[in-house]
């Protein structure tokens, strides 16, 4: 924004004036000003004409910052330093020539000391508190700080590009980019296209630089290149949304997004550090994989191996498909042995269906996972909803994959929105299988997917066993059925003494 002052014989203490500059107009002659521009909240349309010397200097900004396009933004207060040291205040412009500094006070009639700054002069920008920052390369170590509350770092960082894109005419290796990480730092910068990943590298500081395999690096979106902006490439690196302008044009744009897509399923050998996931490689009785849109997978029994780039799941196709994995996949994956389960997030790298290996006749499915997350958690529990005991004899009935004994009847023993235990009638079921199970409620019969999560082989001393089973795929409406017969039930147990039973 600009602050100028009118004065007129009535009011001695001037007016002051706040111009947004997306709507400036500059209008001159030989010895005065004439600003218009549109009013923020009113849309009125108003003017303020200056004259003198300070009119002159804002003139001769104006035309050599902008000429006839429009000003990405005016700073009325700003700071020019010079060898670190001297400084000197004044108005700072943003527009499609460069940066241009008009001091203010005495030197403001003086235009001679307007300076002009290319943006190729630039080697960083950043947002300091309410202020952005401009880290020059030169001699003097010239640095401009200017007012940033009427525009962002990502804008800056946007105009930075288009202007340095219209001196780039090749493309060439490393690539020359804006980059702008999720934060208040924009670099020049490189990026390259190496070997199954990606590296970034500010070009003022070594230092700063990421390099890493295909499987950190998400590709999110592209944009065209504009009239003010270079082509956009934004990617997810390790979870940080990066923005990556191409100044060489749209062909580096779309070698840059084909080369993610590529390699995202990339793991190079310094990712993997086996030792901290010991406690994941082994036998376990299921794998339950949980994707993103809620569908869930179990396959069991599971035997998980190291493969040299991830932990690989090898187990019998399942009977029925539940979920639609494929590579690529972010999941979240629980190993579950009896009484606990390792939990880890990760992504399927390989996906390989009916694999027969050795001595073995039956068809395997094989799931290369790579982990993103730091190491495995323990879950000791896994229903973690209020559950509530059925004292009435409610007949459930199950159907599971388990070809010795696909279909079951028992009693509903307790009930919560996460799952339930039955008594079976007889034999019994083990864990990680998954089927269904049909449960009378208030309201009418409801079939829910689930999981076995352990059985006991004796209740009560009546030889028979009951099975722990979670529901999977859970809608909205099905929890909320559920959470309303927990309801129910404990205010229909009330009623019976303890120890009482209604057939």
């Amino acid at each position: 924004m600009i602050r100028g002052e009118e004065r007129d014989e009535e009011d001695e203490d001037g007016a002051a004036y706040t111009i947004p500059f997306g709507s400036l107009v500059c209008e001159q002659d030989a010895n005065s000003v004439l600003l218009k521009w549109q009013h923020i909240e009113t849309n009125a349309r108003e003017e303020l004409k200056l004259a003198g010397d300070g009119a002159v200097a804002i003139t001769a900004a104006l035309e050599a910052v902008d000429g006839d396009r429009p000003l990405l933004s005016v700073a009325s207060f700003a700071r020019l330093t010079m060898f670190g040291f001297v400084s000197v205040n004044g108005v700072a412009f943003v527009g499609q020539k460069g940066v241009v500094f008009s001091p203010l006070g005495l030197l403001s009639a003086v235009v001679g000391r307007i300076r002009k700054f290319a943006a190729d002069r630039f080697t960083r920008i950043e947002r300091v508190e309410q202020a952005i920052e401009f880290t020059m390369s030169g001699k003097s170590k010239p640095s401009l700080w200017m007012d940033g509350s009427e525009v962002t770092i990502g804008a800056i960082a946007a105009w930075w590009s288009g202007q340095l894109a219209s001196k780039v005419k090749a493309v060439t290796q490393p690539m020359p980019v804006v980059w702008y990480p999720d934060g208040n730092v924009a670099h020049r910068a490189t990026a390259t296209l190496v070997r199954g990943g990606l590296e970034l590298e500010a070009i003022e500081d070594s230092n700063i630089r990421e390099r890493n395999a295909g499987v950190h690096v998400i590709f999110e979106s592209v944009s065209a290149m504009s009239l003010d902006a270079a082509p956009e490439l934004q990617a997810r690196i390790r979870g940080v949304l990066n923005r990556i302008w191409l100044l060489e044009g749209s062909r580096p744009q779309m070698l840059l997004r084909d080369h993610i897509k590529r390699e995202a399923f990339t793991v190079w050998p310094e990712d993997w550090h086996v030792s901290q996931w010991k406690r994941c490689l082994g036998s376990f009785a299921a794998a339950r994989m949980l994707l993103a849109n809620g569908q869930e997978q179990v396959l069991y029994p599971v035997v998980a191996s190291d493969s040299g780039k991830g932990i690989l799941l090898t187990a019998p196709v399942p009977l029925r498909a539940t979920a639609t994995l494929f590579r690529g996949a972010r999941i979240e994956c629980e190993l579950l042995t009896m009484r606990q389960g390792q939990v880890f997030r990760g992504t399927i790298t390989r996906l390989a269906k009916d694999v027969m290996l050795e001595d073995d006749d039956e068809p395997k499915v094989e799931v290369e996972l790579f982990p993103s997350s730091d190491e495995p958690l323990r879950r000791a529990s896994r229903r973690s909803a209020h559950r509530v005991e059925v004292i009435e004899r409610v007949r459930v009935a199950l159907t599971m994959e388990y070809p010795e004994m696909p279909r079951m009847r028992g009693y509903l023993s307790d009930l919560s929105a996460g799952g339930c235990r039955v008594i079976l009638d007889r034999g019994s079921y083990p864990e990680g299988i998954s089927g269904r199970v049909r449960i009378p409620m208030k309201r009418g019969a409801a079939t829910f997917e689930c999981e076995v999560l352990h059985d006991l082989k004796e209740v009560r001393g009546e030889g028979r066993s009951s099975v722990g089973l979670r529901f999977i795929g859970l809608m909205e409406q099905g929890r909320s059925e559920l959470q309303r017969e927990v309801l129910w039930r404990e205010r229909r147990n009330k009623k019976f003494a303890p120890g009482e039973l209604k057939e």
